[in-house]
């Protein structure tokens, strides 16, 4: 793990500020995790989101948001950082005992990927600001840079360091065209939003990649996007600057009456 620290500081050109410990996680203590976050971030307001979501016809009306936003996180989650206590935790093997951890190649990118969070963390108080913000769609603009900025960081890692070519080869593998096939059985509202994250927020940074290195990728966190428009439409954000416009919606009570 130290080795692993040491060549993902060199990779990403950060040192680590602090010690970041990795732990293993059972499956239930992960599920634990994602449904105390849920109710911090979310409470009550995840039902209010699936009357809307059924409205526009997002979900289908009546589908338990809470509970298919928990089975979605809980099933893919081989990782986690958690900003509050500043660890890692690696999903437990369920073949060899919870407390063992599946270790791989596959895996050695995830804990690169996570560490990488940590990393944010310590540099740019990434935790405590996502904690602060009330507005969703920017902090999911917040989230895309933070999640592309780790998939970046792991193709740094495993190409021994930002190579000239990694702008180009990026733009082809997260091309949005390429046909989806990813995670068939979830919702399309879970999983593009999940999704839009590291395929929009990498192709966003992707424009920063250049001779400068991770500079200007540094410099983003001091004044990141202020939306998700932003993040896919990256001249909005670096050539003719679009913030949001904040709307201010009356009573619709009405339109989520019994029918």
């Amino acid at each position: 793990m130290e080795a692993l620290r040491n060549r993902l500081s060199s990779a990403r050109n950060l040192k680590f500020i602090n010690d970041v410990s990795i732990g293993v996680a059972t499956r239930e203590s992960i599920k634990s995790h994602i449904e105390n976050n849920l109710q911090q971030n979310m409470g009550k307001k995840l039902e209010d989101i699936s009357l809307a979501y059924a409205k526009l016809g997002l979900l289908p009306l009546g589908v338990d948001l809470r509970t298919n936003l928990l089975s979605f996180y809980s099933s893919q989650t081989l990782a986690f950082y958690d900003s509050r206590t500043k660890e890692v935790f690696l999903a437990g093997n369920p073949n060899e005992g919870s407390d063992t951890a599946m270790l791989g190649e596959a895996h050695e990118k995830v804990i690169v990927h996570e560490l990488t969070h940590a990393l944010q963390d310590q540099h740019f108080l990434l935790g405590s600001r996502l904690r602060a913000l009330d507005n969703g769609d920017k902090a999911l603009a917040l989230r895309s840079i933070a999640e592309g900025d780790a998939v970046l960081t792991e193709y740094a890692y495993s190409f021994g360091g930002m190579s000239g070519w990694l702008s180009g080869y990026i733009r082809q593998v997260f091309n949005p065209g390429v046909a989806e096939t990813i995670l068939p059985d979830t919702p399309a509202l879970i999983r593009d939003k999940l999704l839009f994250q590291y395929r929009a927020g990498t192709m966003f940074l992707s424009h920063l990649l250049g001779k400068h290195g991770w500079s200007p990728i540094n410099l983003i966190y001091k004044h990141p996007p202020l939306s998700t428009e932003q993040v896919l439409h990256p001249a909005k954000y670096f050539e003719v600057p679009d913030p949001p416009t904040r709307l201010i919606l009356n009573d619709l009570s009405g339109l989520f009456s019994p029918e």
